[in-house]
């Protein structure tokens, strides 16, 4: 009789802790939809549509703009708007708003690459005021030697490495 017992709570508790999966297709389509998504996306990256609203002067908010690098002689440094989130990566805890604009560092300047860095792999055609791209926004993380950048407009905030006119 105990051991009668004893099988029917153990039969209990494993239907209690089941998980549940997705009740319908559509849930389990945008579960699936969602990892596409985030699949190759960096952590605390933002996968966006944009325009270019303002180019800073050559030289402001870029690292190294003093010691010869591309950007001490093209711009590197732009305001955008964000115009839609494709997609968000692991960590992305600070979400961006569409229509929020916020200040870009591009690792690889506005200009035309094969002007400036021509044994880049993959040249990139530059952006003007007004241009539309897509592109992964990347927040650095924060370290002891370099604070977290803020939202303010006062520095980049995001880099851009690689992106695709639209």
């Amino acid at each position: 009789m105990a051991l009668a017992a004893c099988s029917a709570s153990r039969s209990e508790k494993s239907d209690a802790d089941t998980v549940k999966a997705p009740a319908t297709l559509e849930a389990k389509q945008g579960n699936m939809d969602s990892l596409r998504a985030r699949r190759g996306q960096s952590p605390n990256s933002f996968r966006v549509l944009a325009t270019v609203v303002s180019i800073d002067p050559v030289g402001s908010g870029a690292p190294h703009s003093g010691s010869g690098g591309p950007c001490a002689k093209v711009p590197c440094v732009a305001t955008v708007r964000v115009d839609s989130v494709i997609s968000d990566g692991m960590g992305s805890a600070v979400p961006l708003s569409i229509g929020e604009s916020v200040k870009v560092r591009f690792a690889y300047t506005l200009s035309p690459t094969r002007e400036v860095l021509p044994n880049l792999k993959q040249q990139l055609p530059g952006l003007s005021v007004g241009s539309r791209f897509e592109a992964d926004m990347v927040r650095p993380m924060a370290r002891a030697d370099r604070p977290a950048t803020d939202r303010s407009g006062t520095s980049p905030g995001y880099i851009i490495a690689d992106y695709a006119v639209r």
